[in-house]
């Protein structure tokens, strides 16, 4: 099956359509940003939108505001990632949240190296990109075990706020 993104009227008339992607490629939520365009977050197996990395990569679609695909940025690394849930920012951009287990020091183009390299399970993420697709900052959420972000809101002061579950007792989430 193929990514589909569409947009329908107020009254139920389908506006535009536009398959993208290949086989096994999902995407799981939609924003509109403050330029009008389209932003989903989703998951990517096929390799038919950026060069495969994992079993699942993560990535950002920009659509424009009549739905014409225009760019992708990966959140990739070398095992699994799976980004659900995307929010516009009342500044510009986009702040998408999930979870990966790639720790691919040495590999520079994984994105999650160093500071970002999962260290156990599945960590979770918040990462917040600009308009152009272009990486703001990226923080990890780590315990022993899988945790991840779910949801994802912006408060009136321009902080977040997450949610998510967590298997973990330490690190991150020690004491919770």
């Amino acid at each position: 099956y193929l990514m589909s993104a569409n947009a329908v009227s107020q009254t139920g008339e389908l506006v535009f359509k536009n398959i993208i992607g290949g086989n096994k490629d999902v995407l799981n939520g939609v924003a509109v940003g403050t330029d009008g365009d389209i932003y989903c977050v989703g998951n990517f197996y096929s390799g038919d939108l950026f060069d495969a990395m994992g079993s699942s990569d993560g990535g950002d679609v920009k659509f424009s505001s009549s739905g014409k695909y225009v760019d992708i940025a990966p959140i990739a690394g070398s095992k699994i990632e799976n980004f659900t849930e995307i929010t516009a920012c009342k500044n510009g951009g986009v702040v998408v949240v999930g979870n990966s287990n790639s720790s691919d020091a040495g590999n520079t183009d994984s994105f999650f190296v160093s500071d970002l390299a999962s260290r156990g399970g599945h960590d979770a993420y918040i990462v917040k990109l600009d308009m152009d697709l272009t990486f703001i900052f990226a923080k990890a959420f780590r315990g022993q075990n899988d945790d991840h972000l779910t949801s994802v809101i912006e408060k009136e002061d321009g902080s977040f706020i997450v949610a998510g579950y967590s298997n973990s007792s330490s690190r991150d989430f020690k004491g919770i």
